[in-house]
């Protein structure tokens, strides 16, 4: 790969913590990006917590 596309930039305002009460503790997700007021987009980005995975198969590793 000699260069990469357009990186877009992400407000912080629509990055967003996932909720403790939907997360019950063995979520891999971290935050939710949302899209900004007045845009026609309506998906929304998910994050996944690399520390997270990471314990993920630290535990099943140990116990495999």
């Amino acid at each position: 790969m000699d260069s990469l596309g357009d990186i877009a930039e992400i407000p912080v305002t629509q990055i967003e913590p996932v909720p403790a009460m939907m997360t019950n503790g063995h979520s891999l997700v971290e935050n939710l990006v949302k899209p900004g007021k007045g845009s026609p987009e309506r998906r929304i980005l998910i994050v996944l917590s690399v520390d997270r995975i990471l314990r993920r198969f630290a535990v099943e590793y140990a116990a495999a």
